[in-house]
């Protein structure tokens, strides 16, 4: 076991190096120049030489002027210690720029997993132990309805009934503009401006959660029957 997780923990160390160099490689083909963009808006306002020395060090800050291999190792080593470098378009560290959109990202995907397994874990399992019943194929026929509808209709929908048609809920933002919540009321604004999302998340992904799980469990009931039935047979046998 452990010969093994060492094996896959190698493995993905291979990958990662290996995705680095393809990412930092594509970052270098792309058109443009990162220290001319820093400068660009000074070209017009100081002289041709001040212009290029003003280049010169942006190049130099950005460690431009160096090989591609230190330019590679540089750049990767800063990528370990969470420095993902500076925006050349918003003017400030790419953390902090990314920072939000993915601290929302994380948070709404953890409470929609956390809803959707609530939710299709003990329908599947209902499902799969009354096979064939009125319950059975009425989850069954809805699930592959739900499936059947792409997600982004599913979103429109959804936000005309409950965003236009009834606006309960808000369709852009996270928090409510001008309110300036804080502690749990804060907390709260959070998650109701989650729900709409949450909600088109759940219902899209409902149907194809709920026939893994009921298909999961028939094979395993199906299994275990078929191990019971030779269980018995051995029996009879020794009788």
């Amino acid at each position: 076991m452990v010969k093994y997780i060492l094996k896959r923990l190698a493995y993905m160390v291979i990958v990662f190096l290996i995705l680095s160099v393809l990412l930092f490689c594509l970052f270098k083909m792309v058109p443009g120049d990162p220290a001319r963009m820093m400068v660009e808006g000074q070209k017009m306002s100081v002289s041709p030489e001040k212009y290029e020395m003003l280049y010169q060090e942006a190049r130099a800050r950005l460690g431009l002027d160096k090989p591609l291999v230190i330019q590679y190792f540089s750049w990767f080593g800063n990528m370990l210690r969470g420095d993902f470098g500076y925006s050349s378009v918003y003017r400030i560290p790419v953390l902090d720029l990314v920072g939000p959109p993915m601290r929302n990202t994380v948070c709404l995907n953890l409470v929609y997993y956390v809803i959707l397994f609530l939710i299709t874990i003990p329908l599947g399992i209902k499902a799969a132990v009354k096979q064939n019943s009125p319950f059975d194929t009425t989850v069954q026929v809805t699930t592959i309805i739900g499936i059947s509808i792409p997600s982004f209709i599913t979103a429109l929908i959804f936000i005309f009934l409950f965003a236009i048609t009834l606006p309960i809920f808000p369709i852009s933002g996270m928090v409510t503009t001008g309110a300036g919540y804080t502690g749990l009321r804060a907390v709260i604004d959070y998650l109701y401006h989650l729900c709409l999302p949450v909600i088109v998340m759940v219902f899209a992904g409902l149907g194809g959660l709920t026939r893994y799980v009921r298909g999961a469990l028939l094979d395993a009931l199906s299994l275990w029957t078929m191990c019971v039935r030779q269980e018995l047979r051995d029996l009879e046998r020794r009788r």
